[in-house]
């Protein structure tokens, strides 16, 4: 034994001192010996050389014998050393306290931590924890116990999944451990390396946790659509920090590009307060999960506690809360402390999130606030393409993307500035920005924005033949601004065009649906649309409009499908409830079903231009295309065309633009053509002109 001792000598070992004592322990004190070393051969080329052993060594036959000879003695030495901080980890040694008192760590977890760290940046420290495989969390705790020489009382706590280093994010636990070492697998809160070679503070700390928040784009005067709602929130959020009352938590939620990350720096900034999100990506640009982001929730809470005046805003909340039928969502798995949190956090935290569906209801009551982020109202919105776009768009084409429900503050901030850096290539600005826009609706399956018809002809009470009094409805319209009006006749009589006109007699903003715009492929998507449009009328104070209202109104007699009749009484329920101004038209007045006629105050025929209109117009018209006076004679063919209307006079109105009339003769029968084109057409005779 002695001449195997003399003949054999230790290499250096590759590991610290803390890991080289750590690995001997494992040896001598837990049966690492006989695990690990057979005769004539050993386990782990790593363990070995971590240790020193020389490669020749393996040969001999009495291996297990010799290893003892050789480590003995330097394990001996380790115990008896006091500091076991290499020159190489002195910054982590003092990182580990810093910790320690930044977040009240004890002695236990200080150790923990501490062996985790090793394990992460010595590889072949892991492999001698390779060949003990604990069968749960019990023996896991018993064996550390051991090796780190705490009591087991002490230790237990800290491996739980509610401790403070898994809870920080500082340890991560693999679910189905198998080893000792994966059980206390380093987290994702703090990067190793950087631990290892440059000192921490409280401050790099919380960066690890948290981003400062960008000083808000916007103001408090551009959410006036929700001015009671923000100007409670903020007293109360006032109040709450001056009390330094805990549990204070607000959810705001609402389609993407609503502004509800703005409103929530607003908040932040009209208190003086020091507001920091909950990253959702690193450094790399890759994805925080979601257990992690709780973990930093958790951390920048201790940390930001100290100090007042701060705020927490939690973005993107559905990867926390979403689950699926088949797994719990992370929230749900940390129902315990997340319940805790609502009720107990020192921080106010603002939660952001585009839906709460999926949001369990024992969290949902424990917000003091739930808001809902509506769009903005047409007038608010106008004002923000304003201050956006200043002079570049005119009065005519900011109203007209003002009442694109589908343009959030964020797609006109983003397009706007856009615009007004590229080259514009012979184009104008609104024809860009149209271009910029659709390309963004196309790309979320949202209908396009179709150009603005500028220098359309002035809607006048004079062209629209009515079967009512059409200005004594209008003027008492304009006094209630409530009604349900019910417009059919023949196509181009004007219907829709009057309810334009009234909404602009009444400064109130229009919300115009078609056929096209409500139906749905899917089932109960109809219906969604319907009510959606409701509610936004309501919510923005529009005049709402449905043209083709046919399409939705038809008897339901002949309905085929369930779904048919669905459409048929979700539009008739809606149009019961709402309380504002409706105007529906249609050319198939004997279609709808009799249930929808009952609902309308008022039932209004528009039709042909009576013999006078018809002249009149004519004449307004020929003098508006320069095409002169009109004879006798021109005056009797207008008058033998008795199926003219408004629209056919701007058809044709609309054709003079690009293909001029030299004469008047040529004009007038263009608007004969108009007539011939109607399915009642009856005269066919032709007069010469």
């Amino acid at each position: 034994m002695t001449a195997a001792k003399k003949e054999y000598k230790l290499n250096p070992p590759t590991v610290s001192l803390y890991t080289e004592k750590m690995m001997l322990k494992v040896l001598f004190e837990h049966k690492g010996l006989e695990t690990l070393f057979e005769e004539s051969r050993w386990k782990s080329d790593e363990v070995a050389r971590a240790l020193g052993l020389p490669n020749k060594l393996e040969k001999e036959e009495n291996l297990p014998e010799i290893v003892v000879q050789l480590l003995k003695p330097r394990y001996k030495t380790l115990q008896k050393m006091t500091a076991l901080s290499d020159e190489n980890w002195q910054q982590a040694e003092e990182n580990l306290l810093q910790l320690a008192q930044l977040l009240s760590l004890n002695e236990a977890e200080v150790g923990i931590l501490r062996l985790s760290l090793h394990l992460k940046l010595e590889k072949d420290f892991e492999e001698v924890f390779n060949y003990f495989s604990p069968k749960s969390l019990t023996q896991a705790v018993d064996f550390l116990a051991k090796l780190l020489v705490f009591p087991r009382n002490i230790l237990r706590p800290v491996l739980k999944k509610n401790g403070k280093l898994f809870q920080y994010g500082l340890l991560h636990r693999n679910y189905r451990s198998t080893d000792i070492d994966e059980y206390i697998e380093w987290g994702e809160t703090l990067d190793p390396d950087e631990f290892l070679f440059f000192p921490l503070d409280e401050e790099k700390l919380l960066k690890n946790s948290v981003i400062l928040s960008e000083s808000p784009k916007l103001s408090l005067t551009q959410f006036q659509h929700i001015e009671d709602k923000h100007i409670m929130m903020r007293n109360y959020l006032q109040q709450a920090i001056e009390k330094k009352q805990k549990g204070v938590n607000f959810l705001i939620y609402g389609a993407p590009g609503t502004g509800k990350t703005e409103l929530a720096n607003l908040l932040a900034t009209s208190l003086n307060l020091t507001a920091y999100n909950i990253a959702y990506m690193d450094e790399d640009g890759d994805v925080i999960f979601a257990e992690d982001r709780l973990n930093h929730c958790r951390l920048s809470q201790t940390l930001l506690e100290r100090s007042q005046n701060n705020l927490l805003i939690f973005d993107e909340i559905e990867d926390v809360f979403a689950g699926s039928f088949f797994e719990r969502s992370v929230a749900q798995k940390n129902k315990a402390w997340l319940n805790q949190l609502l009720e107990n956090n020192a921080v106010p935290m603002i939660w952001l999130s585009n839906s709460v569906y999926g949001i369990d209801e024992a969290f949902l009551r424990r917000f003091d606030f739930i808001l809902e982020m509506p769009d903005l109202p047409i007038k608010n919105k106008a004002e923000l393409i304003r201050s956006l776009a200043g002079d570049k768009l005119s009065e005519g084409y900011i109203q007209h993307f003002a009442k694109e429900r589908s343009l959030t503050p964020a797609i006109l901030d983003r397009a706007i500035k856009v615009a007004g850096q590229v080259d514009l290539q012979n184009k104008t600005f609104a024809e860009v920005l149209l271009n910029l826009f659709n390309q963004t609706l196309q790309s979320q399956r949202k209908a396009k924005i179709q150009p603005l018809i500028e220098g359309k002809m002035a809607y006048d009470l004079d062209w629209v033949s009515c079967q009512t009094n059409i200005r004594q409805v209008s003027e008492g319209l304009k006094r209630n601004k409530k009604g349900r009006i019910c417009c059919y006749g023949p196509p181009g009589t004007g219907k829709t065009a009057w309810a334009g006109w009234l909404a602009e007699q009444l400064e109130m903003p229009v919300l115009l649906r078609q056929g096209s715009d409500l139906l749905d492929p899917y089932v109960g998507g109809t219906e969604q649309k319907i009510a959606q449009a409701f509610d936004q009328a309501k919510s923005d104070n529009c005049v709402l409009v449905f043209d083709e209202v046919d399409s939705f109104l038809f008897s339901r007699d002949g309905a085929q499908r369930s779904w048919e009749r669905s459409q048929v009484n979700e539009m008739l329920t809606q149009i019961e409830r709402f309380e504002g101004l409706l105007v529906v038209s249609t050319n198939l007045m004997d279609s709808l079903d009799p249930a929808a006629l009952r609902r309308f105050d008022l039932k209004l025929k528009f039709d042909y231009l009576t013999p006078t209109q018809r002249q009149n117009f004519a004449k307004h018209q020929a003098r508006q295309l320069g095409l002169g006076e009109l004879n006798e004679e021109a005056l009797y063919f207008i008058e033998g065309l008795g199926l003219l209307t408004p629209g056919d006079f701007a058809a044709v109105s609309r054709r003079h633009q690009f293909a001029p009339f030299e004469e008047i003769r040529m004009w007038l029968n263009a608007l004969q053509d108009e007539c011939h084109l109607k399915p009642d057409f009856t005269q066919s005779k032709k007069i010469g002109f």
